[in-house]
């Protein structure tokens, strides 16, 4: 998502927009992220700020998102299988042993 993105839909989502001292803050904040943490920022935001108050969030919130989305990523990757090298123990074959597997396989075309 990209800064003007971001502006622009949570301004709209909240039913206010920033003032002009907020929209230089909030600018200048996201210039700092990427496009897929500030994406990840506004799913966040979508989720764990409310629109009762009709206030576009802040660098505050925004702050606490990020540390939201970076806690969900940190439980995820701990609770992930661990990933092995698939080259471990790979062993080279040469042309005619690859086409000699291919060959047993009856969707591939041999000719």
């Amino acid at each position: 998502m990209t800064i003007n993105e971001f502006e622009t839909e949570v301004q709209n989502y909240y039913s206010k927009p920033w003032n002009p001292a907020q929209k230089k803050a909030v600018s200048q904040w996201l210039s700092k992220k990427s496009e897929k943490i500030i994406g990840l920022v506004f799913a966040e935001l979508l989720k764990s700020f409310s629109t009762r108050y009709k206030t576009a969030p802040v660098i505050a919130e925004f702050e606490e998102a990020l540390k939201l989305v970076k806690k969900s990523r940190s439980d995820e990757m701990s609770n992930a299988p661990e990933i092995k090298d698939v080259r471990e123990g790979w062993e080279e074959f040469t042309e005619n042993e690859i086409k000699d597997a291919l060959s047993s396989l009856p969707w591939i075309k041999r000719g």
